[in-house]
């Protein structure tokens, strides 16, 4: 696809930070696991080996993690064409999602709390029959996206009117 663009990094912080407080999590539940096993087995240097499992596993799952999450960043693309959106994602595979403006009807922009501390959302694409989303984008991106989508698409702008109700008078009794 002409001109993809790479997203800005805050998405790439975000899926450091969160995959590595998985890959943490996993590493004590994983140690805590193999402490209780070599406890019950009784072996002499049951702690050391437990200490050694887990800074092990912990470096290991720090290295993979990492990698993982730049693997999905450098996919992490969108291409703003003519008639169309594009959007790639994926970590070793890769899926590319085109979608044309005149299918769009609407186009919104979702954080939770933790995404709110690092710039980032998701983007949400209504069309005719389906919803594409795309996850933990920054905020710039998604503003950007947004805009063109509401220019380019068949985005109706939300506009709020106020109703004049027409009362008739109750009729006159002559």
């Amino acid at each position: 696809m002409e001109n993809e663009t790479t997203v800005g990094k805050n998405a790439l912080n975000y899926r450091i930070i969160i995959n590595e407080i998985i890959g943490v999590i996993i590493s004590i539940a994983l140690t805590a696991f193999v402490a209780i096993i070599l406890f019950f087995i009784k072996l002499k240097y049951a702690i050391l080996i437990d200490m050694v499992l887990f800074i092990s596993i912990f470096i290991l799952q720090l290295l993979i993690l990492y990698f993982f999450s730049l693997m999905q960043y450098k996919n992490l693309k969108y291409a703003i064409g003519q008639n169309s959106v594009s959007f790639t994602r994926g970590a070793f595979g890769v899926e590319r999602e085109t979608i044309p403006f005149e299918k769009i009807k609407n186009a919104t922009f979702d954080q939770t709390v933790i995404q709110r501390l690092f710039s980032v959302g998701d983007i949400t694409i209504d069309q005719d029959d389906e919803k594409y989303i795309w996850e933990n984008i920054d905020s710039q991106t998604a503003a950007l996206i947004s805009n063109t989508v509401s220019a380019k698409g068949d985005v109706q702008p939300i506009t709020v009117a106020t109703a004049n109700a027409i009362v008739n008078p109750p009729p006159q009794k002559t």
